[in-house]
């Protein structure tokens, strides 16, 4: 099982980031008990990655989203098939194609970190 959730946000916004971030993480945190892990994008620090073995509970106070940061995902995971490892395709394209079965996926493009990526199989809801 695996649980992500993130948000987009104007530089103009008075929301403030880290909670938010620290709210969506404990929102999803049944979710997933094996890794979690948190990313953040912005025009001027480009993307930020955090990740760690174990749940939500070890990440929730750690957490730290600057408030320049425009876009963040959150996610969990637990192991489901096989030893958890980085992924051989990177993202793009070719990478979506090749997947079968439900899938709802996000991600934060080092390209481009002013962007939220979403994508989602057919029938899964986003």
């Amino acid at each position: 099982m695996y649980g992500i959730a993130g948000y987009s946000l104007s530089l103009a916004s008075g929301d403030e980031r880290t909670l938010a971030a620290q709210s969506l993480l404990a929102g999803i945190a049944e979710r997933g008990s094996d890794a979690a892990g948190y990313a953040y994008g912005s025009p001027a620090l480009g993307i930020v990655v955090a990740e760690r073995r174990g749940g939500a509970g070890g990440l929730l106070d750690a957490v730290r989203v600057p408030s320049c940061a425009t876009q963040a995902l959150v996610h969990v995971r637990s192991h489901t098939k096989g030893h958890p490892t980085l992924d051989r395709y990177g993202c793009g394209r070719t990478a979506l194609e090749e997947i079968e079965g439900a899938v709802v996926t996000a991600w934060i493009d080092r390209r481009r970190p002013d962007a939220l990526f979403l994508a989602r199989g057919a029938g899964r809801a986003l």
